[in-house]
């Protein structure tokens, strides 16, 4: 389709009245071929002068694929821990995508044994509730409440509803003065 001055969708083999000299035409295609038209200028006088513009399809480049995978990434953390005792755990959740606009949330179950998990702004979390990640990089603390075996899940789940899992496991480290007894 050729519109004529921004505005006038035109007809073939109809004429058009120019105003000025000077004058827009714009040509807005559906298909995927080469395309040609014929543009004829007659000025008062009857004088035509024939103009052939021929357009090419170019192909838009689609948008590539952002690739909206992550990893929980943590340093190793100590297999054993006394009753009272806190363990750092240090975080990082790795895109497969710079692109990634992601937001991430946290949540943390405890199927056995007994203690705390806080972030390392102070927020202790309860099981199973939803806490909102405002960075990439963190460090949770884990503070034993019991003696026994303990192990807690940590699930990172992005605004994509992919969700990442990690199991911590600890064993309870008897101290030296209770192995003395």
């Amino acid at each position: 389709m050729l519109i004529f001055q921004g505005n006038t969708p035109m007809k073939p083999n109809k004429l058009y009245e120019l105003d000025s000299e000077v004058f827009k035409l714009f040509y807005v295609s559906d298909s995927k071929e080469y395309q040609a038209i014929d543009l004829y200028l007659i000025d008062n006088n009857g004088n035509t002068v024939k103009k052939t513009l021929g357009f090419e399809h170019l192909p838009t480049e689609p948008k590539p694929e952002i690739d909206k995978s992550f990893r929980l990434i943590t340093l190793p953390v100590q297999p054993r821990i006394v009753k009272g005792e806190t363990i750092e755990i240090r975080c990082k959740i790795k895109k497969a995508d710079k692109n990634n606009q992601a937001s991430y949330t946290i949540r943390y179950f405890q199927p056995d044994g007994k203690g705390i998990l806080r972030m390392d702004d102070g927020t202790i979390f309860k099981p199973n509730d939803l806490y909102s990640l405002d960075r990439e990089t963190f460090r949770l603390y884990y503070t034993s409440l019991s003696e026994g075996q303990q192990t807690i899940d940590v699930y990172i789940e992005d605004s994509f509803e992919q969700v990442v899992h990690k199991t911590f496991s600890w064993q309870n480290a008897i101290t030296k003065d209770r192995e003395k007894l």
